[in-house]
């Protein structure tokens, strides 16, 4: 993801939460608009019970004034009340979940009935004043016509009577009429007084019912009107509540966004500079390989092009030259060019595994004192060869730490090397000191110093410090050392002087630890014992013709192929004790070689150890070992390490070996066997004393005593050939003082293993005296 796209994302981040907010802001625009018109339906709805109250109290008062009424009056009584009916209707149409059908449709019926007792009881009063209005208008008529007295012609009573007499009387009226006439209106009051009280108080019941479930009525929907208030009001409070809420969860998401959003482009400009830097720095590492690469080829066209064209000048020479001693200094020369030649391409090598030393140290744990001490003693003798004075001075060593013993030593041996080749006469100063877990060394030098332009470039590689001075350094000590200081987690630094020597300070973290040292296997001092049948497979054929030569010399039958196509045919014909094949060949390649033996039932093919062989210098044998092999030997290779290679996978594979001392000819037709076994041991003794006294002075004369004294001995016992070269490079016309000092410590392990197995041999003689005794 690149950075405008993650940019353009953070733009898009914001933009949706801008957007959100503004779709909240609206969502709550809408929710408040809903709270409103709810309000207002609230509202209205009180506005709706307030009118129906209204109109039920204003029909009240005009009831009230029942006895008042006219015809008029009741038709607008009727006309309030239909419109009070109607607005209970539509209350009860419109507020159904509110209110009960059944409360609203009771009230509207006690309406009904209050405006029927109203026309009752205004009926009643009517017929009151129609009643009161006779007795007003008829009642005096009445009492006149009854009070009024009237005269009437009546026969006369008796015989005048009979006769036909007549008589005029005035008759007063009588009050049984008015009496009659006085209860009838009574009962009549009466009977009306009591109908209007029956509708009074009928109207006085239902009103009461009427104003109780009236009153109800309206208590309930006040209620139920503050209620929703309430409830919208609540409700207002909680969309409120929930609006800051989301507009605060939304802001901080915001900023949280922003946040993650500027550290992801602040990271990944951060990481674009890192990489800028990376690059700047590949570039410069490129820049540096271009001019090492400009370096190397300029070192092979110089320190390899020019030593070969001596070899092949001195190769001719030796093949015209029939002297012996002569053809020998031939030899010899291109010996010494061949070596320099394999110590340049060493060199090489190891600049090659420079970054991968960082991941392949070996940290175990080892004693420093024994490490030390085997350094300086390698070195002292060294040094006094060349006349230099070499003091040493250890503090606080006698430690077991834990880290890469073998590339601290390189380092030490890189910088000792250049002290000695630096320092014409003089000393050399060896200090070392382990405190709170650092290791500190010192070597300083009494040489021919630097200056400060030479100082400066000492690390890189290919400089070379003093041209004048020697010739035979390649620029790749200091680089490689500094390298494997850096791979170690330690510091190097130097301080030098023109003319008056350098000192090169070092420090190396090496925790101390309890864990036991594990003991590494010296070869020298184990004793060699060679197969006895070698087969080699490999495409180059000078390496098959050279190798077969070096193990024919030491008592070794070898077959060598430069195809696979005969391999079976040779196990058909005859096992072997260990295979060595090249690991890049044209046509099948070593493991094809491992796959093809451990798939064939013919011969020991099946079980014969294989070891690799290869010019790959990267030094990871770990693969081959996986793959099957039994181990690796690295090429270009010397005899001694040729030797030492067979000689490690014969221990390891147990096959049928043979001894490097046979004692058969050298007791042959000897009947005191006891002594002459005792006579070689205590010669063997006395060789590795001389040849000891002799190298401790490199006393060349003295060690071609011994080799000299020796040589008949070793004959007998089939070993002469290991001290052939010995004997050579100690009759050589140039001294290759490190060479013999080298070899002079592998002849005294030889002997030494001479010494043993003789021991072993007396003891076994002793037995069998005994037995026969």
């Amino acid at each position: 993801m690149t950075l405008q796209f993650k940019i353009l994302f953070s733009y898009l981040i914001l933009l949706v939460v801008v957007g959100s907010m503004l779709l909240i802001l609206l969502y709550e625009q809408r929710q408040l608009r809903s709270i409103e018109d709810e309000y207002q339906d609230i509202k209205q709805t009180r506005n709706n019970i307030h009118f129906a109250h209204h109109c039920i109290t204003e029909l009240a008062t005009m009831g009230e004034l029942v006895v008042s009424w006219n015809q008029e009056d009741y038709q607008c009584y009727n006309k309030r009340r239909l419109f009070a009916d109607s607005v209970l209707q539509m209350l009860q149409l419109d507020y159904v979940a509110l209110l009960h059908t059944e409360y609203i449709d009771s009230l509207r019926g006690l309406l009904v009935d209050k405006e029927y007792h109203l026309y009752n009881i205004m009926q009643a009063f009517k017929g009151q004043k129609k009643a009161d209005s006779l007795l007003l208008y008829r009642l005096p008529i009445v009492a006149k016509q009854i009070t009024r007295s009237h005269e009437i012609t009546r026969r006369k009573k008796g015989i005048v009577g009979f006769f036909g007499g007549k008589e005029t009387i005035r008759v007063i009226p009588s009050a049984d009429q008015l009496h009659s006439l006085n209860d009838q209106l009574i009962a009549i009051q009466g009977k009306r007084m009591q109908d209007v009280s029956t509708a009074i108080d009928s109207l006085r019941f239902q009103n009461a019912i009427l104003n109780q479930r009236l009153f109800a009525l309206i208590a309930r929907l006040d209620e139920l009107a503050q209620s929703s208030f309430e409830d919208k009001e609540q409700k207002m409070a909680a969309t409120w509540k929930l609006s800051h809420t989301l507009t605060i969860i939304i802001f901080i998401v915001a900023v949280a966004l922003l946040l993650i959003s500027y550290l992801i482009i602040r990271h990944d400009i951060i990481s674009r500079e890192m990489i800028r830097e990376k690059l700047q720095k590949t570039v410069e590492e490129n820049e540096g390989l271009l001019r090492m690469r400009k370096n190397i080829i300029l070192t092979v066209s110089h320190d390899i092009r020019g030593p070969l064209g001596n070899i092949v000048n001195s190769a001719e020479l030796a093949m015209e030259t029939r002297g012996k001693k002569r053809r020998n200094d031939y030899l010899n020369n291109i010996l010494l060019l061949s070596r320099r030649i394999l110590h340049l391409v060493s060199d090489l090598m190891d600049v090659y595994k420079i970054n991968e030393a960082r991941n392949t140290l070996n940290e175990v744990p080892f004693r420093l004192s024994e490490l030390i001490g085997r350094v300086s003693d390698c070195y002292k003798s060294k040094a006094n060869i060349n006349g230099l004075l070499f003091e040493s001075e250890c503090r606080n060593v006698d430690v077991v730490v834990k880290g890469d013993m073998d590339k601290i030593e390189q380092v030490l041996d890189n910088l000792l090397i250049n002290a000695i080749k630096f320092t014409p006469s003089g000393s050399i100063r060896f200090w070392s000191e382990y405190a709170d877990g650092i290791l500190h060394f010192e070597i300083s030098d009494t040489g021919i110093g630097m200056d400060p332009a030479t100082l400066e470039g000492i690390f890189r590689p290919f400089e070379r410090a003093a041209q004048n001075v020697s010739s035979e350094g390649f620029g790749l000590g200091l680089y490689i050392a500094n390298e494997l200081v850096g791979a170690l987690g330690g510091n190097m630094s130097v301080k030098s002087e023109l003319k008056k020597g350098s000192i090169f300070a070092l420090t190396f973290p090496l925790l101390q630890t309890d864990d036991e040292i594990i003991q590494q296997e010296i070869k020298r001092t184990r004793t060699i014992i060679l197969p006895k049948k070698i087969l080699i497979v490999d495409d180059d054929p000078f390496l098959l013709r050279i190798s077969r030569e070096i193990l024919t010399n030491h008592g070794i039958s070898c077959s060598t192929y430069s195809e696979v196509k005969g391999l079976v045919t040779e196990f058909r014909q005859s096992d072997y004790d260990l295979v060595l094949t090249d690991i890049q060949m044209p046509d099948t390649d070593g493991f094809g070689v491992l796959r093809l033996l451990r798939n064939s039932n013919i011969g020991n093919a099946c079980t014969v150890p294989v070891a690799a062989m290869t010019a790959r210098g990267d030094g990871d044998s770990d693969i081959y070992i996986q793959a099957g092999f039994c181990g690796c030997l690295y090429k270009p290779f010397s005899t001694e390490e040729l030797l030492t290679f067979v000689s490690d996978m014969a221990w390891k594979g147990n096959c049928t070996v043979t001894p490097l001392f046979d004692y058969s000819r050298l007791m042959e037709d000897i009947s005191d066997r006891l002594d002459v076994l005792e006579a070689l041991k205590q010669e063997s003794l006395k060789n590795i004393e001389e040849l000891g006294s002799a190298l401790r002075t490199v006393n060349c004369e003295a060690m071609r005593g011994t080799i000299h004294r020796m040589l008949p001995a070793w004959e007998l016992l089939g070993a002469d050939l290991e001290l052939q070269k010995y004997h050579e490079l100690l009759h050589a016309r140039s001294i290759d003082k490190d060479r013999i000092i080298e070899h002079t410590g592998q002849v005294i392990s030889w002997i030494k293993e001479l010494v043993v197995e003789t021991e072993k041999k007396i003891a076994y003689e002793k037995e069998n005296i005994g037995c026969r005794g």
